[in-house]
């Protein structure tokens, strides 16, 4: 019997640690930098970075994103294409369009395969923005955890009904995309 109970204890355990690769939460580094941030997992434990391969806020046109054992590249699809993203990991390669040109707070994802929309929404809190499926269910919600305070993020999803690579382009795209004032 106590083998059975050690044997489920390490099970749980290691259970409860692969899950925790999932990414719940983003912050800036530094507070007045958006080009670098850090990825919690729900337990608030640092497991990766977003940082942009730039030097100038204007000129963000490369990103390199790191999750555990996990390194994706993000890059603009083509010269002044700021609509226009690539996002590679590990063979998995998802692109995202605004929904209509030049207007920001509306995004199409796509693996070729599948396609979501990730929409903002401004409100007393500040901004929420949702990736939905094609019947308007939402898989991933992100939302500033102070009130209009950019810095830092909450991601809530399922991950049983939406992969880590969905998540992590949404979240860029949400970070890319903060109103500067």
């Amino acid at each position: 019997m106590p083998r059975m109970y050690i044997l489920s204890l390490v099970l749980w355990i290691l259970m409860a640690r692969s899950h925790a690769q999932d990414v719940y939460f983003a912050r800036t580094v530094y507070a007045d930098d958006l080009s670098q941030w850090s990825l919690h997992d729900s337990l608030d434990e640092p497991i990766g970075e977003l940082r942009s391969r730039g030097m100038l806020h204007d000129r963000l046109d490369g990103w390199d994103l790191r999750v555990g054992d996990r390194i994706a590249f993000i890059r603009k699809a083509g010269t002044g294409q700021s609509d226009h993203w690539l996002f590679s990991m590990e063979g998995q390669t998802l692109t995202a369009n605004t929904t209509w040109p030049g207007q920001r707070d509306s995004w199409r994802i796509t693996d070729n395969q599948t396609a979501y929309t990730l929409i903002r929404r401004i409100d007393d809190d500040g901004l929420d923005w949702r990736l939905i499926d094609g019947g308007g269910e939402t898989l991933v919600s992100m939302y500033n955890e102070y009130v209009r305070d950019y810095r830092d993020w909450i991601l809530e999803y399922n991950e049983e009904l939406v992969g880590q690579d969905w998540v992590l382009v949404s979240l860029f795209l949400v970070i890319r995309n903060i109103p500067v004032h």
